[in-house]
């Protein structure tokens, strides 16, 4: 625990003389994904049942469902480490999708990061050392949500 304690101190002390400004588009980590004929109300129930089964979240997996709109909101989860560093973290997020007709646009806005369950949230610092690995992350969600509604994977 002392150890933990130390690294982060010593994380959060190095942090800012690490970090690099990186644009605000990239902080948002916005997916246009194709889904060539598949109508948007196929779509958005593939999406849901994916959400509803794959996310994992302290808050509501879905917040809000919109099915005429083709809105969804919802929150996960992922464990993921900083580029340099050796302690993992929790980060959470909020993913609204946008559904039409042939494509779905996923953006992975509210990032948030925790130490510990017990430790609170914190909003991830806007710097490359945590988005480089956060992109990653959603890179995967991203890509196992696109083969389960191209109907590959069930």
């Amino acid at each position: 625990m002392k150890r933990t304690m130390i690294a982060l101190l010593l994380l959060f002390a190095t942090g800012p003389m690490l970090a690099q400004d990186i644009p605000l588009k990239e902080l948002t980590h916005e997916f246009i994904v194709p889904f060539p004929g598949l109508r948007k109300d196929k779509i958005f129930e593939r999406v849901m049942r994916w959400m509803e089964n794959n996310l994992r979240s302290p808050k509501p997996v879905i917040d809000k469902e919109d099915a005429e709109a083709g809105s969804i909101v919802g929150n996960g989860t992922a464990e993921m480490r900083a580029d340099g560093d050796s302690v993992d973290v929790r980060l959470a997020y909020t993913i609204t999708t946008d559904v039409r007709d042939g494509k779905a646009r996923f953006r992975f806005i509210d990032l948030e990061v925790t130490l510990a369950p017990d430790a609170g949230w914190e909003a991830m610092p806007a710097d490359t050392l945590w988005h480089r690995p956060a992109q990653k992350k959603f890179n995967a969600v991203v890509e196992r949500l696109t083969e389960y509604v191209k109907g590959r994977t069930e």
